[in-house]
């Protein structure tokens, strides 16, 4: 099974998403102020050029990177995690309890220790 496939048909929801996105790279490229938006539009930072030039590039980098990724997920898809995805759905149909235990408890408490490990190797 190949981990990245291109896709039969171009999908133009995804594409029209990213043109979307690319609104704001193209606003701050041309106006020189950079605009990062909170997930809930609460927090709305602005850093110019003029005043913030590293933190401005940054964020313009950092947006360019997001609309091209979507721009490569319209045109490719990813097999191998459609499958694990589908196999997840049924074994969860199937095992409903074993899955509630494993996925909200075991997999939460083996991230928490795995920070903790790591915290405590870098101490």
């Amino acid at each position: 099974m190949k981990l990245i496939q291109l896709r039969s048909n171009f999908n133009y929801i995804i594409f029209c998403a990213a043109i979307t996105l690319s609104l704001l790279p193209i606003y701050g490229l041309l106006t020189g102020v950079a605009i990062s938006i909170d997930r809930f539009g609460g927090n709305l930072s602005k850093y110019t050029l003029i005043n913030e030039p590293d933190m401005y590039w940054f964020l313009i980098k950092v947006q360019i990177l997001v609309v091209s990724s979507v721009i490569i997920y319209s045109f490719v898809k990813f097999p191998f995690i459609e499958n694990c995805y589908s196999k997840i759905c049924e074994y969860r149909l199937q095992h409903k309890i074993k899955f509630f235990l494993l996925f909200f408890i075991g997999i939460p408490i083996f991230i928490t220790l795995i920070i903790l490990f790591i915290l405590h190797a870098v101490n």
